[in-house]
């Protein structure tokens, strides 16, 4: 950054594109950007939709403890930069701006005060060049055009499903944790996982071993991974 910064003469770093992580599969999406995260090695608060007690949407805001400042709390969390995660951008829920000429002006009458603050800091950060804004989404969702819009610069990652190549490392992957799976032919699992997500790969397998688990208890006996079991 400094060899960049004496080159081009700029006093520091430009802002960075916030990243939009789309796959076929939300989990998929969440462990790339999750694994992001992890490698920029930073303090990072967390933002999710959920439904309360009365099925309305709310908006949770999270973050470790050891990544709190010690005074302040949320309000100062971004002073020394860090990252903010948007989970699942295309499940949050904007308010009707259809009647409004104000668009902006109009939503941010209808937040309450804790939504207000929460949108004000997805603000402060994507202007902060200092912090990183990882959002993620099912690659079919649609993202409120509000949110997009909060996030530019935007640049959107795909994660793509797995090549043959990955996907032989991740059956090899779920062979060495899980000794009943070498018994079937490494090439039909690569083949017949072909069009199927990371994450859908690994819950098929965990619940084909379960059902033979299970079995196995019933029957007082070893009960091996069959073929027919795991394909279907």
């Amino acid at each position: 950054v400094s060899m960049l910064n004496t080159r081009h003469g700029f006093d520091a770093m430009p802002m960075v594109d916030c990243l939009l992580f789309c796959s076929d599969a939300r989990e998929d999406a969440s462990r790339f950007m999750m694994a992001t995260v992890g490698e920029l090695g930073l303090p990072a608060v967390r933002m999710r939709m959920e439904e309360n007690l009365q099925g309305m949407p709310v908006l949770c805001v999270s973050a470790q403890a050891s990544d709190l400042p010690r005074s302040g709390g949320m309000r100062n969390v971004f002073d020394h930069g860090g990252v903010l995660v948007l989970e699942d951008l295309d499940l949050w829920s904007a308010p009707s701006t259809e009647v409004a000429d104000d668009v902006g002006g109009f939503f941010m009458m209808q937040l309450s005060r804790g939504a207000h603050e929460a949108i004000n800091m997805v603000r402060s950060a994507v202007d902060n060049p200092d912090v990183y804004v990882l959002a993620s989404a099912i690659a079919d969702g649609e993202v409120a055009p509000f949110f997009l819009d909060l996030m530019e610069p935007l640049s959107i990652i795909d994660i793509e499903l797995p090549t043959p190549e990955e996907r032989v490392d991740i059956w090899m992957d779920l062979a060495r944790a899980h000794p009943s799976l070498r018994s079937i032919n490494r090439a039909d699992l690569v083949r017949c996982s072909a069009n199927v997500p990371r994450f859908d790969i690994y819950l098929a397998v965990r619940e084909a071993i379960e059902e033979a688990y299970k079995l196995g208890l019933m029957q007082r006996r070893y009960h091996p991974l069959t073929r027919e079991n795991l394909f279907d």
